[in-house]
């Protein structure tokens, strides 16, 4: 059956998909690849029945990365070890492992490679993720990604209008939404269930205070002197607010119970739904990712009318805010010795075929602050962080959402089937979780899970938008 459907799947993403990028097409003659990539499971999910449709006649190995809830990281001794052993000619890796592999100069210039085979590779890619990839001199490409995630805010209209408070607005500080949300909990009208603002996984204010800090640029401490700095007067403001907030029950914690199979330790959709306060219609405003978006859109009409609008921005540079995620990072390693067959595939995942073929499945991993990354390319205004925060607003969320219609109902039944195959401890949960930037599905997952799957690690957080598309 696997073969008959990557055949079939190829023959729907060919003929029926149109695109502006020339892709080129698997040739009659055998040919390998070994490709290094994540966990065997997100492998399973998010790449093998593409590429067992666009080429069928390949023989492609592939190379774990990590093994299934296995969250180590690399430094650049162990990555060096791993490129040796497995001698990979095509990796996909998360934005940490690049770097390592960026600065050890291990990549190839993709730049070089696209003009040796006249593609225009970075078209429709955004702005402010061809700054950060080519980092703060502006140098050569050394990988690609098509897709990336972002926060925004998200608040009910329902209860604004009940209260005749004005909606949020684009560009507003952390401190203005806040004191948003507190006026809402003071008023009088308000019901008792209902609340300012929701915070996805919030264990408590701390949490909080770290990703208002980390928007703002606030440090713990000067790293060239030794001292902290939590004696400034930004950290004083912030303190104040959020104190005062969290004691009027302006925002409350929201991490779901755990529960433990197997030494697996996950949150069932039960538990999640019971600490989703705005889901349910009882918080005025929430900060989340755009799977949130997607979630509202694909599935039943929520009970309230819902807004969207920029996440917080920091209060000196309204161009800087939110979390913005690159994931799905496709390098070729200079030692590749098939770097041909490796940017035949690198540009089948870049094409706006696949790119169409992808849009709206809604899975994920989070969380990095570009803005706040020491080293990291700033995203300006108008082409990076704002316009990668306004891919989750009302209209534009929705032409993502309507573009799954171009893929073909069979090639969205070969990409499911990889989804149930995988994992069958976790069948029905979606595993999330651990350190790696690239890996497993998010707490939001997509629409039609129906639970999660969560090994112990750090919270991650996004949902993929497809940016290959013209």
């Amino acid at each position: 059956m696997r073969p008959l459907a990557a055949t079939f799947a190829l023959i729907l993403l060919f003929a029926t998909l149109t695109g502006c990028m020339q892709v080129a097409r698997p040739v009659s003659e055998p040919k390998t690849l070994t490709v290094a990539c994540c966990q065997p499971y997100t492998y399973d999910l998010q790449f093998r029945d593409f590429i067992e449709a666009g080429f069928p006649d390949w023989e492609v190995k592939f190379v774990p990365l990590q093994a299934d809830n296995d969250y180590q990281t690399y430094d650049e001794k162990k990555i060096a070890e791993f490129m040796d052993r497995e001698k990979p000619d095509l990796m996909i890796l998360n934005s940490s492992d690049f770097s390592l592999l960026r600065k050890a100069d291990k990549l190839q210039n993709l730049d070089e490679l696209a003009s040796r085979n006249k593609t225009k590779l970075t078209d429709n890619v955004t702005p402010g993720v061809l700054d950060f990839l080519r980092g703060e001199d502006g140098g050569p490409l050394y990988a690609i990604g098509p897709a990336f995630h972002a926060d925004a805010m998200y608040f009910n209209k329902d209860i604004f209008d009940r209260l005749d408070i004005p909606y949020p607005t684009d560009g507003m500080t952390w401190e203005q939404t806040i004191a948003l949300a507190d006026r809402v909990m003071q008023d009088k009208r308000r019901e008792k269930d209902e609340i300012g603002l929701h915070i996805p996984w919030l264990r408590g204010p701390f949490d909080l205070l770290r990703q208002i800090a980390g928007t703002e640029g606030l440090k713990y401490a000067d790293a060239k002197t030794g001292t902290v700095t939590f004696d400034t007067p930004g950290w004083e403001r912030l303190f104040k607010q959020l104190a005062a907030a969290y004691k009027r029950g302006t925002f409350v914690a929201t991490w779901p119970e755990e529960r433990e199979e197997n030494g697996t330790t996950y949150y069932d959709q039960a538990a999640m739904e019971s600490v989703d306060l705005f889901k349910k219609g009882n918080a005025a405003i929430t900060i989340d990712n755009d799977n949130l978006l997607f979630n509202l859109k694909a599935s039943a009409k929520p009970k309230f009318e819902y807004g969207v609008v920029t996440a917080p921005a920091r209060s000196s540079d309204p161009g800087i805010g939110g979390e913005v995620q690159l994931y799905q990072l496709f390098a070729i390693p200079a030692s590749s010795t098939h770097a041909e067959e490796a940017w035949q595939m690198l540009s089948f995942f870049m094409s706006e075929r696949v790119g169409k073929a992808k849009a709206g499945l809604g899975s994920g991993i989070g969380g990095m602050d570009l803005s706040v990354q020491k080293g990291l390319s700033r995203l300006e205004a108008r082409s990076g962080l704002q316009a990668v925060l306004r891919t989750a607003s009302d209209q534009f969320g929705l032409q993502l959402i309507l573009r799954r219609r171009a893929r073909p109902r069979r090639l969205r039944r070969v990409v499911r089937r990889a989804r149930e195959r995988a994992h069958p401890r976790c069948r029905g949960r979606q595993v999330v979780g651990g350190r790696s930037l690239l890996g497993d599905p998010t707490p939001g997952g997509s629409a039609h899970e129906k639970g999660v799957c969560r090994p112990e690690g750090r919270r991650r957080r996004g949902v993929k938008v497809t940016i290959g598309i013209a």
